[in-house]
């Protein structure tokens, strides 16, 4: 029925007349079960409103010819015009196909519903919002996913408790438990570079890969994967201005050059002050970031049997690192007069080759290369000659010359005679540390796909990796046994996998892999303690190490499915590097952990969710133990990596998503996590032992979770909410002070006016302070009492990000 104004006024009457105005209005209804749709979206262009819980809706337009959709997830979309309209509007009712979101990480691109593992898989348009550009404001969204603070930007991370906090000089060669890579380039340990600008996907794996990607997959993998060349040319450019004199901007451009090549160009520019005002400067750039990010994607398919993809990146990350203070004052102000740096400078290619079919099989190569050029140094008292002469501190200012053997030295700040009447010295209150990284990484892989027939499939590859790392360090460094440090790490890498699956019938499926790898670790260094005591090592290992994973999949439905896996992780083995320990001591073992899981997984049009329970046990546990050796010198500190001890992690990760309307989706995200090790023992020196374990791993926090909304309105405005939140931990396995928990709270308000867009937003907008490292150590004179010094992550911060696609 259609239904016009009535016509009270004649000039009302004119004017309708003249524009054609009409209202629609009417009830939809379920064409099988009679019973009323609500929340029907009912527009055309900008125009638009929603059925009512009854079914009902009205809508006012310009013409009454106006095309009028009716949408709604779970039924045909229908386009009526409006003068056809009449009182009931019957939807009918279709069979949703589950979402195609795949896994890109593995040995085969699978479907999300495919992948025995529990995984979080975030999307373009997704990665486009979160406004700090930088995987850093992914974390805390992430279930069971950690990283300690300490650097500009995440290099070290932790997955279900399991992972690394540092790679300071002494702490051994780069190998981690947590893998790193983009666009098949392994940047463990650096991960730095994790922009993510022009990012199509990010995927975050928990639990073993060990028998996928090797010994730096123990505990998981992060995976990013850049968009890819399309055959359309285009591009976007990106602007933002925001608090903390934040500044970004970014380019992308895909140009397709002939019909079988195409490029995909795109660059990031971001500065901003780091949130920090050192009050003996005073200045508010000391912890300053300026970084540059440029990525090139070139695809080649000369024919339907040949494929290159070839990837370049590029990064420059000339950021300062001044994050500490002697008194954790919440104000973010800091006090040091020597300037730290955390600087990264990596440029990296990939090139994939495809063979599609080669005699039934397919064949794939991977060939990469990295260069990574890293300086992290720091003002190791956090202070200033001025800040330590004041109360309480009363430490003495004035400088004289220092004298050894009646020699002078350098210049220290109180000297007086010894009874032998040479002159005896005071150090002054004043450290600086700085190690100066460079890692060169090759790899190549050939893997080998084969159906055996409609129900069965096999692959098998090679993999090999060749790493130089070396360090010039120089401070105080090994417990101050060494003030110069040059070192070289040269690792090899060979490894052979092999992957089966098998189809039982139409619901199950059985996939078993294995790897098997050679870890050969050469060492060399040269040390000395102010040119004297000149100490040179060499040093090798070589460790064997095998990891599997089985895994039993039931599809029941057109979209769920359930599986049980029993997977084996690795940890190669490595080198303590300081030169006086023993060579009972010197290198230490690999660790494995095995590892169960039972997971459940469901995918359609509205809707995604997962639920995993996992149980770990670690085998001969590798800890990091860290320990002041004299006090009054905050640099004097020992590091050593041991076999310790045995331990278990249990614990759930459950992910939901759900679209109310095509519009409106709530999410809700929960890790619980309980790990445990062993009492172990550690010498802090040559006589005292020190009981280490019996308790929680550090950077285990029970829970993590993150929930929130995303609402699109008709109009093209946007709304999104997301609190993230952490529990209590521990920061460090070598003490026992714990963080505070925490909630963050995110908004976005945005406008989307295709091809423009606006984005308002803010970031922990309670302004909560929260520890991402803490450090327990004795640092304030005289008296140099253990306390806990935290590094405070990013406090409130609000921008407005501008985006053009063309």
């Amino acid at each position: 029925m259609k239904k016009y104004y009535h016509t009270f006024l004649i000039p009302l009457v004119i004017t309708n007349l003249l524009a054609e105005t009409i209202t629609v209005f009417g009830k939809i209804i379920d064409s099988k079960t009679q019973q009323p749709i609500s929340n029907v979206n009912v527009f055309h262009h900008q125009e638009g409103t929603s059925s009512n819980e009854l079914g009902q809706f009205n809508l006012v337009l310009a013409n009454k010819s106006d095309l009028v959709t009716f949408k709604h997830v779970g039924y045909e979309e229908v386009s009526i015009k409006a003068m056809d309209i009449g009182e009931i509007i019957y939807l009918n009712p279709i069979t949703l196909p589950a979402k195609e979101v795949y896994v890109q990480s593995g040995l085969r691109e699978i479907s999300l519903l495919e992948s025995a593992s529990s995984v979080t898989i975030i999307g373009y348009s997704e990665l486009t919002n979160e406004p700090t550009g930088h995987f850093q404001g992914l974390i805390h969204a992430i279930p069971n996913l950690n990283s300690a603070g300490g650097t500009s930007r995440p290099r070290y991370f932790q997955i279900r408790g399991v992972g690394e906090r540092s790679l300071y000089t002494g702490e051994g060669p780069p190998n981690f438990s947590v893998g790193f890579v983009i666009d098949d380039i392994d940047l463990t340990g650096i991960g730095m570079p994790g922009n993510l600008f022009d990012i199509q996907q990010v995927e975050v794996l928990r639990g073993p890969q060990s028998s996928i990607f090797g010994a730096n997959a123990m505990a998981g993998l992060i995976n990013m994967r850049s968009v890819e060349p399309k055959t359309k040319f285009g591009g976007s450019i990106h602007t933002t201005l925001a608090t903390d004199n934040s500044r970004q901007f970014a380019f992308s451009l895909n140009t397709p050059i002939t019909e079988k090549l195409q490029s995909r160009f795109s660059i990031f520019s971001g500065i901003e002050d780091g949130f920090r005002k050192n009050q003996y400067k005073n200045i508010t750039n000391s912890n300053a970031k300026n970084e540059i990010f440029v990525k090139n994607k070139t695809r080649w398919v000369p024919s339907s049997l040949l494929q290159f993809d070839l990837s370049a990146l590029y990064s420059r990350q000339n950021n300062k690192y001044d994050a500490w203070a002697p008194d954790n004052n919440e104000e973010l102000k800091t006090y040091s007069n020597n300037e730290g740096m955390d600087s990264q400078n990596t440029t990296a290619l990939s090139l994939r080759t495809k063979l599609p079919t080669l005699s039934g099989m397919e064949l794939l190569s991977i060939t990469c290369y990295s260069n990574a050029e890293m300086e992290h140094s720091y003002d190791g008292d956090w202070g200033n000659p001025e800040y330590w002469a004041g109360e309480p501190y009363n430490y003495p200012v004035d400088s004289i010359a220092a004298y050894i053997d009646n020699q002078e030295f350098y210049t220290i700040e109180a000297c007086s005679d010894d009874y032998e009447g040479d002159k005896y010295c005071y150090y002054p209150y004043d450290y600086y540390d700085k190690t100066d990284r460079i890692r060169i990484t090759a790899t190549e892989e050939i893997r080998i796909y084969k159906e055996f027939s409609n129900h069965s499939s096999g692959i098998a590859g090679v993999y090999t990796k060749f790493l130089k790392e070396s360090d010039d360090a120089s401070g105080y460094l090994f417990g101050g046994d060494v003030s110069k440090y040059d070192g070289n790490f040269d690792i090899i890498n060979m490894a052979g996998y092999l992957q089966y699956e098998q189809k039982l019938n139409h619901s199950f499926t059985l996939s078993l892999n294995t790897r098997f790898e050679s870890n050969n670790i050469k060492y060399s260094a040269e040390s000395n303690y102010y040119g004297n005591n000149d100490t040179t090592i060499s040093f090798k290992t070589e460790d064997a190490l095998v990891g599997f994973k089985s895994e039993l999949k039931y599809k029941f439905f057109a979209n769920s499915m359930m599986y049980i896996s029993m997977s084996r992780g690795y940890k190669a083995g490595g080198i303590n590097q300081n030169p006086y320990l023993s060579l009972l001591n010197r290198s230490y073992q690999p660790e494995y952990n095995l590892n169960y899981e039972l997971g459940f997984k469901t995918v359609s049009q509205n809707m995604q969710s997962q639920l995993t329970l996992f149980y770990m046990n670690r085998e001969n546990q590798q800890v990091n133990i860290s320990s002041q050796q004299e006090e009054g010198n905050p640099n004097t500190f020992f590091f050593f990596t041991a076999n310790a001890a045995s331990g278990y992690n249990f614990g759930t990760e459950f992910e939901h998503s759900y679209y109310i309307t095509d519009n409106f989706e709530v999410f809700y995200n929960v890790g619980y996590l309980n790990t445990w090790v062993d009492p172990y023992e550690f010498k802090t020196d040559s006589i005292t032992t020190q009981i280490l374990g019996d308790r929680e791993l550090s950077y285990a926090p029970k829970t993590s979770y993150s929930y929130g909304i995303n609402y699109k309105y008709l109009s093209g405005i946007t709304l999104g909410i997301e609190v993230t939140g952490r529990d209590k931990f521990y920061f460090s396995d070598s003490h026992n002070q714990i963080s505070d928990k925490y909630e963050l709270v995110n908004v976005n308000i945005g406008y989307d006016m295709n091809p423009f867009n606006i984005l308002i937003w803010g970031k922990n907008i309670m302004d909560s302070r929260y520890g991402v490292r803490g450090f327990y150590f004795g640092l304030e004179p005289p008296n140099y009492e253990d306390k806990l010094y935290i590094h405070w992550g990013d406090p409130a911060q609000f921008g407005v990000s501008l985006k053009y696609n063309f």
